[in-house]
């Protein structure tokens, strides 16, 4: 497996080219939002979700992380992802890592969330803590077909 770099953070995949074989360039999204945590038996932070605003490429939309499934409204699509990959941050205790996203549905072939700031808890969870929300930033990276 070969390790690219992807803005600041490490990614052990290589990342495609910046077209398809259609030319289409891959659309860039500035995603800001928070990373929704609950605070689990053993004492520790479980991440049970995400939510961002997405920004960019003349366009704006919204993503939910819940479960497996990353959701992504932008534009006219409704594009479903499973996660494929990730990269740990190069800030374990403050940035969750990157991403790299498998789509179900829309016309994209890969789905990339780098450049990730925030994200981590930086309290310890009280038993019982529900819907912690912290705040994260993160670039993602649409790949057409």
């Amino acid at each position: 497996m070969l390790a690219g770099v992807f803005g600041d953070q490490r990614i052990p995949y290589n990342v495609p080219g910046q077209q398809t074989s259609s030319g289409q360039a891959p659309l860039a999204f500035q995603g800001n939002g928070n990373q929704i945590y609950s605070c689990g038996s053993t004492g520790a932070w479980v991440r049970v979700g995400a939510e961002a605003q997405l920004q960019g490429s003349g366009m704006s939309g919204h993503h939910y992380f819940s479960g497996n499934t990353a959701t992504f409204d932008v534009g006219s699509w409704h594009i479903s992802a499973t996660q494929i990959g990730s990269s740990a941050s190069r800030d374990l205790r403050r940035d969750v890592p990157s991403l790299r996203l498998q789509p179900t549905s829309g016309p994209f072939r890969l789905i990339t969330r780098s450049n990730v700031s925030g994200g981590v808890p930086q309290v310890a969870c009280k038993a019982g803590q529900q819907n912690y929300q912290v705040p994260y930033s993160a670039t993602y990276t649409f790949y057409y077909k």
